[in-house]
């Protein structure tokens, strides 16, 4: 018995050693800036950062729940322990929240999310209408998070997404949005049949 057991580790030791070779790989799964922007189309960057406004804008626990929540204009009644939600609705209706309520987190991420995608779409040469309908998407964004948090985290098109971004107080991110609007409505398309309704016209940012 012992010596079937001292044979089986002989063998098994002999594929682990022979099965050991020198790791020369190529990795070839890295695109440098020229090919990537062969390969990425900047419609489909687009239509991802339309899409991500269903995250912050159309979920009811999300940024509408925190503008609505905290005040009388709407209410999320419980039945027994349903639609309580570990007392988080409560807490918005009584102002008891802390910086871990998930509402907060959740729209406060989703937020930046978007705007990280509008801004992404600027890093890949898009046409005017293009960049324009992404920089509607980014400064609606800022908007919100500076109507929640009173200031706006901002990274310039190609930042380094290693390094902290800037914080744009108040004052300062008002006056950026505003230009920023004003500046893309000669690029936006107007309100008509022809356009497809979710996309960003004069009238929104006008609005």
């Amino acid at each position: 018995m012992h010596l079937h057991k001292k044979l089986s580790i002989l063998a098994l030791s002999g594929i682990a050693f022979g099965a050991c070779t020198k790791l020369d790989e190529k990795l070839g799964s890295t695109l440098v800036r020229s090919e990537a922007e062969k390969v990425i189309k900047v419609n489909s960057l687009l239509i991802n950062a339309y899409n991500d406004m269903q995250l912050p804008f159309q979920d009811q626990s999300n940024f509408w729940a925190l503008q609505e929540m905290p005040s009388d204009e709407a209410v999320a009644p419980t039945r027994g322990g349903d639609w309580d939600d570990n007392g988080a609705w409560r807490s918005l209706k009584l102002h008891t929240w802390t910086p871990e309520h998930g509402t907060i987190q959740n729209t406060f991420t989703n937020l930046l999310l978007l705007q990280f995608s509008a801004t992404n779409v600027l890093n890949f040469q898009p046409s005017k209408q293009q960049a324009a309908e992404a920089r509607f998407i980014r400064a609606l964004s800022m908007f919100a998070t500076l109507d929640g948090w009173g200031q706006v985290p901002y990274r310039e098109p190609n930042e380094n997404l290693l390094l902290a971004p800037k914080v744009k107080p108040a004052a300062e991110a008002i006056e950026f949005i505003i230009a920023e609007l004003t500046a893309i409505i000669p690029d936006l398309p107007e309100r008509s049949g022809s356009v497809k309704a979710w996309t960003a016209n004069k009238d929104a940012a006008r609005t």
